[in-house]
């Protein structure tokens, strides 16, 4: 609730600053010719000589507060609200005793923000209609994005690689063995080859997406395709070979079973652009100057 009164002290004090003479807001009345709204001419409290109106009490109560509809009956909702509408009221006249210049130019500049803010709502709530998502819409979107619903590939890699860095007297003839690997079929078999002659090798075998790879192994994997062998390459001092051995792909969720999810994903991009037609819409026919 103390947000929703910070809100309605801001339309106070827009009363105060910009929408009555000064002499008149003591006396709590207007000299505009404005439209009455309804209620607003029932006052039910007076503050410091300013109004508090039923239209006050029930605007409160419908949109800022969102109480319930039970307690829109209630008569001690009512009652609660109007103090605490009484109180924002001298909180921001007091408050008005003490401001500066400056502190004034800025709440006018906020309240001005404020009210374009609301205007642009009710523009926007009255002028766009976002596109119905219909099936064609939705599936368009499964289509394009299947990675989202659980559609990879999974590529299963075999690899050598030394256990530890490569000293300077074995680098020259491990990279002989490992060059071996363009055209062994089975590294498996070579990597025993490599460690009966004394080679720190291991031979390794998983898939692509296990998180416990290097960074830089996967950037050597991922030019491959199945069946093709990497260059031999060496990373913090470690030698590697990496073969794509097979590519398997895991179908996504069936569309029916993501269809509603995809419709509700689709309505923020839908009023998103309906907000931006209307948007241009107003700009064609608004005269802009920028100052150089």
């Amino acid at each position: 609730m103390n947000n929703k009164i910070i809100f309605y002290v801001l339309i106070v004090a827009y009363g105060f600053f910009s929408g009555c003479k000064e002499a008149d807001v003591k006396k709590g009345i207007t000299t505009s010719n404005k439209h009455v709204l309804s209620d607003d001419d029932i006052v039910l409290a007076h503050v410091n000589g300013t109004p508090i109106t039923k239209y006050d009490v029930e605007k409160t109560i419908n949109s800022t507060l969102k109480v319930s509809f039970e307690n829109k009956k209630d008569e001690n909702v009512r009652k609660k609200i109007l103090e605490s509408l009484i109180a924002s009221r001298a909180i921001a006249i007091e408050q008005e005793k003490k401001i500066t210049e400056k502190d004034k130019a800025e709440l006018e500049k906020e309240i001005q923000a404020l009210k374009e803010q609301l205007l642009v709502k009710k523009y926007l709530s009255e002028h766009i209609k976002a596109e119905p998502i219909n099936e064609d819409m939705a599936r368009k979107y499964y289509e394009s994005h299947l990675e989202e619903f659980g559609a990879n590939k999974i590529r299963i890699y075999e690899m050598i690689a030394s256990e530890q860095s490569v000293i300077a007297s074995e680098r020259d003839g491990l990279i002989k063995g490992l060059k071996e690997s363009k055209s062994k079929k089975d590294l498996q078999e070579l990597s025993n080859d490599l460690r009966k002659q004394g080679y720190p090798v291991v031979f390794q075998k998983g898939n692509v997406l296990e998180k416990i790879l290097h960074p830089k192994l996967i950037e050597l994997i991922k030019p491959l395709n199945k069946g093709d062998t990497s260059e031999i390459s060496f990373i913090d001092n470690k030698c590697y070979v990496v073969r794509i051995v097979d590519e398997k792909r895991i179908p996504p969720k069936p569309f029916n079973e993501v269809s509603a999810e995809i419709r509700r994903s689709l309505v923020p991009i839908q009023l998103k652009k309906a907000i931006k037609e209307a948007y241009d819409k107003v700009l064609k026919t608004t005269e802009v100057t920028l100052s150089k």
